[in-house]
């Protein structure tokens, strides 16, 4: 077993997001010959750790596989300092693939007691925002900022690792080495994109109604992170996201819309007034005049200009038709002024979009 260790420079860690303690935190990654533990080994472990007060980045190369009970053993003695694992899908790979195996040398583990940060799972709601098709680390890291030099696959490591534990090719070392060294370095960079999540959470501040014209208003409010890349969506609403400023665009709807009474059997239609009333009401007025109200008649019209909401935060709520899931309020130009209500409004607006 060889095992070769570097110091790192301080990088930007998101706790505040993420939830942890920088000397709890364990990254790290493994490198193996197939996906099941039974047919394949663990060759190389990857780990970064605070430690001092620096960081540093700790690689177990098993020269042969013989080694593989060397390697997992000094990783196991090194995570015993550390309360929290940071993995890139390594709940679904890494982790039963390393409990299986100390299994298999009855090698006392600690790891179920440990927490799992897994950054592909806190990651993958940003799919819509980041415009990619793929999740992977690789795909992810250009959009995070970063560039790694390794270029090898997967598939490309395991043939690479048999030809290294027969030759011992310090060039070949080299490779293997680079790329679990760039996928612990890949890591840490991958957290810049928890600077998009507080969206999700709704953590915004600063609501300032900008402007309004005769087709929408535009609402800016501030970030609590500078998002690593500008973004825009639309989905009914527009997002535009930019450094610590995120702009809501919503338009409006000038016309006649329907406020639909949920209790339909309780009124009548009227089809000359096209409205309902409640057969409180209804009852005098004469009965060649009314009908039974449906679903899709049971309401009141309003001329105006209307905002949508994606659920109900300002009521009356009105409707195009009784089937739409999207709802309207009468916009008055006041609602930006209640604070509360209209963190409440960009809130779901943005649970809308990003969902």
């Amino acid at each position: 077993m060889i095992q070769y260790k570097k110091t790192l420079p301080a990088f930007e860690l998101y706790c505040d997001i993420l939830g942890y303690t920088p000397s709890d935190i364990l990254f790290f990654d493994i490198e193996t010959t197939g996906f099941l533990t039974d047919t394949s080994a663990v060759f190389l472990i990857g780990a970064i750790y605070l430690k001092d007060n620096e960081w540093n980045l700790s690689q177990f190369l098993a020269e042969t596989l013989e080694e593989e009970c060397l390697i997992l053993q000094a990783f196991l003695d090194l995570a015993k300092s550390f309360h929290t694992l940071v993995h890139f899908n390594g709940d679904t790979f890494d982790i039963p693939f390393l409990l299986n195996k100390a299994a298999k040398y009855d090698i006392p583990c600690e790891i179920p007691q440990y927490t799992s940060l897994d950054l592909y799972r806190e990651f993958r709601p940003l799919k819509k925002i980041l415009q990619t098709d793929k999740m992977n680390q690789q795909s992810l890291e250009p959009l995070a900022g970063w560039k790694r030099e390794d270029r090898l696959t997967g598939k490309h490591m395991v043939t690479l690792y048999h030809k290294y534990a027969v030759s011992k090719d310090t060039g070949l070392r080299d490779l293997l080495l680079l790329h679990n060294h760039d996928d612990m370095i890949g890591m840490t960079h991958l957290l810049k994109l928890s600077a998009y999540l507080p969206l999700f959470r709704g953590e915004i501040s600063n609501i300032t109604l900008v402007s309004e014209s005769i087709s929408d208003i535009k609402i800016t409010f501030r970030l609590t992170h500078e998002v690593p890349s500008e973004f825009s969506m639309t989905d009914t609403f527009r997002l535009d996201a930019s450094c610590h400023t995120g702009t809501l665009t919503i338009p409006y709807f000038e016309g006649t819309l329907y406020h639909f009474f949920p209790d339909w059997k309780h009124y009548y239609y009227l089809p000359m007034e096209d409205q309902a009333i409640h057969k409180s009401v209804a009852q005098y007025v004469d009965k060649q005049y009314r009908e039974p109200a449906k679903a899709c008649n049971c309401y009141i019209k309003k001329s105006g200009r209307f905002l949508p909401q994606p659920e109900e935060i300002f009521s009356p709520t009105f409707k195009d038709n009784s089937a739409s899931k999207i709802t309207y309020f009468e916009y008055d130009g006041q609602f930006t002024r209640d604070s509360a209500a209209a963190y409440n409004y960009i809130h779901a607006a943005l649970s809308f979009l990003l969902r």
